[in-house]
């Protein structure tokens, strides 16, 4: 099956990027997280906002491709599982970035 057309995936991204960067910068500040965010929140509490916006972006962008053909019709439980898996890829690219 055929992807989305690039403008709509476009704006997937940037909607899903700004989904977890608030998601990430409300680990920072929270005490505790669920279950799925736990092994997440003490890797995101060590990036700046500028690196934090970068693996939103990564994070927007994997979340965009896996909720494919339309994050609309994912269900709540497919999209909780999506979602740290999300950021998970995106912590992952990007400390892999930030060593080459």
């Amino acid at each position: 099956m055929a992807g989305p057309p690039k403008q709509v995936k476009e704006a997937w991204c940037l909607a899903f990027e700004e989904t977890f960067f608030n998601i990430m910068v409300s680990m920072i500040h929270a005490e505790s997280v669920e279950a799925d965010f736990e092994k997440l929140q003490a890797e995101v509490r060590l990036k700046t906002k500028e690196q934090l916006k970068r693996i939103a972006r990564l994070a927007g962008e994997y979340y965009a491709d896996h909720a494919n053909p339309n994050p609309g019709e994912l269900s709540e439980d497919e999209s909780a599982k999506l979602m740290p898996r999300a950021i998970e890829y995106a912590l992952k690219k990007f400390s892999n970035e930030e060593k080459n």
